[in-house]
């Protein structure tokens, strides 16, 4: 665990470190599959097949794209690793990670709160240089430039920042649901909640800002799904967590220099991109560079549509970045860019197997229901973020991806092997012959 929490903390701009530590959780995972036993519930094959098949795609429509090394390291070493991992876990390991989580949600969260504040001078200089220098933190954003467009609210750089975009959504889901055998503490949850929307609210990052603002709607929806009977009212413990969160963020909207701005800003822009309105969206250079690369993507990809141009395709007279050309702020759009109709109709088979495993690990064991709330909630996070940063393109962040999935495995698993049936009571032929069939897949 002490590991996962340095992923967690220093999930970029520390490679000397961080593939270390990332090659060692890979040897420890595959060790524990080999020796311990750990096997991968049926559901979840198909899924596996299709992450892998989706790498192959693109490295065969592309085997020479200056690039390919890139995409081979992100979309087949990172998915192998976290895989392995999600094979690996158990229920204790599980429960550890949640607790890491929690912890350096506070950590990173109060971090980046206290940073912007003494920079603002609402606090005095309170953290330590080092503290500051090992994180890369800067007011201004990616490259320390101060925003031209607005000057309401403020935008840092900050290398744990990217972290919150799954946390931030974790806990603010996890005010919602009930504490189950992985969740930590309400106490820790409640705190963890807290420091990621104050870092989240500081930070000046629209698509941070905007799926903590939408983490409460995600969760309903992930837990309807979840749901036996498709229903997903709150309880009345749940609606006092609910509330809680929700004066806590009034107050460091009201607290946090910038908050009202960045909040606006995310909405703003939600709105622009939804309804196409340009005076809805903000028109920051940011926000014009993406439109003119979505134009661009999209009119490379139709000369090539079927299977696209490959993993590490670049543009003959544009760039986003002169080191690594091939990489893109708008990720979907590089992913069909680079793979084609293919490859997305192997994201969408995924992703539809990926829900089948998880309702059905719901269902074998509804006990641990609202870790997978939290774990989908905060994957989904991601997710959305991703669509206009290239957060994925990081093997230390792909974590947030792989949660559900190894939820999913120990639902699956540890199902076919408990002594009791479903309620508790004691289990009938037919109650094991079911959970050994859904293990199986």
């Amino acid at each position: 665990m002490v590991l996962f929490g340095y992923v967690l903390a220093r999930p970029v701009s520390s490679n000397q470190v961080l593939v270390p530590v990332l090659a060692l959780m890979g040897a420890l995972a595959a060790g524990a599959i080999v020796l311990a036993r750990r096997q991968l519930a049926g559901p979840l094959l198909p899924v596996l097949l299709t992450t892998f098949a989706f790498g192959l795609t693109g490295l065969a429509a592309g085997p020479t794209n200056p690039g390919v090394f890139s995409g081979v390291l992100v979309f087949v070493a990172a998915p192998l690793l976290w895989w392995m991992v999600a094979t690996a876990v158990d229920e204790r390991m599980l429960r550890a990670a949640f607790t890491v989580a929690a912890l350096v949600t506070i950590w990173l969260g109060g971090t980046i709160a206290v940073f912007v504040a003494q920079s603002t001078g609402g606090l005095p200089d309170v953290l330590p240089s080092w503290v500051l220098d090992q994180y890369g933190a800067a007011i201004g954003g990616e490259y320390g430039a101060v925003r031209a467009d607005s000057s309401d609210y403020t935008q840092i750089r900050f290398y744990g920042l990217t972290t919150l975009v799954a946390t931030g959504p974790m806990w603010v889901a996890s005010l919602v649901v009930p504490r189950d055998p992985l969740l930590p503490p309400q106490w820790l949850r409640v705190v963890a909640a807290v420091a990621a929307t104050a870092g989240t609210l500081a930070a000046g990052r629209r698509a941070l800002a905007l799926v903590l603002i939408v983490s409460p709607l995600l969760a309903w929806a992930v837990k309807a799904v979840l749901s036996r009977s498709g229903e997903a009212r709150l309880s009345r413990r749940q609606r006092r967590g609910l509330g809680v969160g929700a004066v806590t963020t009034v107050v460091l909207l009201y607290l946090t220099p910038g908050a009202s701005g960045i909040v606006t800003a995310a909405v703003g822009g939600l709105a622009g991109y939804v309804t196409g309105d340009d005076d809805a969206a903000t028109s920051s250079p940011d926000d014009v560079l993406r439109t003119y690369q979505a134009d661009r993507l999209l009119d490379a990809w139709s000369s090539q549509p079927v299977f696209g141009h490959g993993f590490g395709a670049v543009l003959n007279d544009f760039s986003r970045s002169v080191e690594e050309p091939w990489r893109w702020e708008l990720q979907y759009h590089a992913l069909l860019f680079w793979t084609g109709l293919v490859g997305v109709l192997l994201v969408v088979a995924g992703a539809a197997l990926t829900l089948n495993a998880v309702v059905r690990g719901a269902r074998a064991r509804p006990d641990l229901v609202p870790s997978m709330v939290v774990a989908c909630t905060a994957a989904a996070g991601m997710l959305i973020a991703n669509a206009t940063n290239p957060y994925l393109q990081a093997p230390a962040r792909v974590w947030s991806i792989f949660l559900p999935v190894a939820i999913a495995n120990v639902m699956l698993i540890s199902a076919a092997r408990r002594p009791d049936g479903p309620g508790g009571r004691s289990p009938t032929a037919r109650d094991r012959v079911r959970l050994r069939a859904q293990a199986r897949g």
